[in-house]
């Protein structure tokens, strides 16, 4: 196991700055040679301290994370470092280190033309829970089928990941499952509750997404966690387990619900989208798309997310390619359709707004469908502007 202190003695400007009660809204670090550490607080790239990060400084990062009881994945163009430093030598590493302190967990950085950088993301240990990140309880249900897609959807840093371990947790604790996580790195460590837990990490169990659901399929799983789909494999083999008897969670880049749709349908040639909306209306169950808001006060995010369950009338639309359909038909669900995992972005938008959790501004800047939002917020008695 590495020396934590002797980690901490080369970083002690990390220990302090981890130490101070606002660290948990510092969600990444940068180091890049000869400019000051810039933080990532609260969504916003900020710089830190008055020092520079030199290249001793990153040649002993990357010398403590060479250490062999880390979890290590090298990828180097120019052969594995026999003597001197890393700096001498073009280098791409991602390091996923479960240090028990909680203090970082995953690492990436490479050399480029101007110099080496490295980015470090700090994770906690503890799993949160649905009311902790601001998820509708109501979202448990959607795990009750046997088999199906779900997906979380939106950009880097909106807490997809964090998200999909709650699900996957709760999944834990209240079912009797096997569930196999798929992850590049593996980014929380679930113990077993009522469900049996397999991980398998991306590049070292495995080489792809792809071969590691293939991989799971022969391991008698119930539910299967893709940490990223990526591409065109991993999403026909997450289709075709969907729809054998398991159920599988993946995330997805995309804005929103009906932009997954189409970026799943954005995978596959021209002549094979019909087939795969076809394939889609009956294995995809639901997808959540989210993003984190600046609150109003007090520093810190709130999640805001988007619902769409695929009911009978969405199922249609998607396997009739009418895409900008589906967002009526979450709007407004016939009469005979569960109401309660059927929620717009703007409306729940609306709703941090109302809660004061958010500011009209922020709501604004957040909303895909601005004059809607507008529209929605002075209905309330809101101002944008605010």
């Amino acid at each position: 196991m590495v020396n934590i202190e002797a980690w901490l003695s080369e970083f002690k400007w990390l220990a302090d700055l981890l130490a101070q009660k606002e660290s948990d809204r510092i969600s990444d670090f940068h180091m890049h040679i000869g400019a000051a550490v810039r933080l990532r607080v609260d969504g916003d790239l900020k710089p830190w301290g008055e020092g520079v990060i030199t290249e001793q400084s990153i040649d002993a990062l990357l010398n403590l994370f060479g250490v062999a009881d880390w979890e290590t994945k090298l990828q180097l163009e120019r052969g594995i470092k026999a003597s001197g430093t890393f700096l001498e030598k073009r280098w791409r590493l991602q390091v996923a280190y479960k240090e028990p302190h909680g203090l970082v967990e995953r690492v990436a950085g490479e050399t480029t033309r101007r110099s080496p950088w490295v980015v470090m993301r700090k994770l906690s240990n503890d799993i949160p829970s649905f009311e902790q990140l601001g998820l509708r309880e109501s979202i448990k249900s959607l795990l009750e089928s046997p088999r199906g897609l779900g997906l979380i959807v939106g950009s880097v840093g909106s807490g997809k990941s964090t998200s999909l371990a709650a699900i996957v947790d709760d999944l834990n604790e209240n079912g009797s499952h096997h569930i196999i996580t798929i992850e590049d790195p593996i980014e929380y460590l679930h113990q077993p509750k009522k469900s049996w837990v397999t991980s398998i990490q991306v590049g070292r169990d495995v080489e792809t997404y792809a071969e590691g659901l293939k991989a799971a399929l022969r391991q008698d799983p119930d539910v299967i966690l893709v940490g990223e789909i990526r591409d065109l494999e991993t999403m026909e083999v997450a289709l075709q387990a969907s729809e054998t008897g398991h159920m599988v969670l993946g995330t997805l880049h995309a804005d929103s619900t009906t932009g997954a749709i189409e970026r799943v349908a954005g995978f596959y040639p021209a002549d094979a989208k019909e087939a795969v909306c076809h394939q889609m209306s009956s294995a995809l169950r639901f997808v959540i798309a989210q993003r984190l808001v600046p609150k109003k006060e007090g520093g810190g995010r709130v999640l805001a997310h988007e619902i769409m369950t695929v009911t009978p009338a969405i199922s249609a639309q998607i396997k009739n390619k009418k895409f900008l359909e589906i967002v009526g038909a979450i709007r407004n669900p016939s009469g005979d359709e569960d109401r309660s995992n059927l929620l717009l972005l703007n409306d729940h938008l609306v709703e941090l707004s109302k809660r004061g959790l958010i500011s009209g501004k922020s709501a604004l800047r957040e909303a895909y469908d601005q004059a809607d939002l507008r529209s929605k917020m002075t209905e309330a008695g809101l101002s944008v502007d605010d």
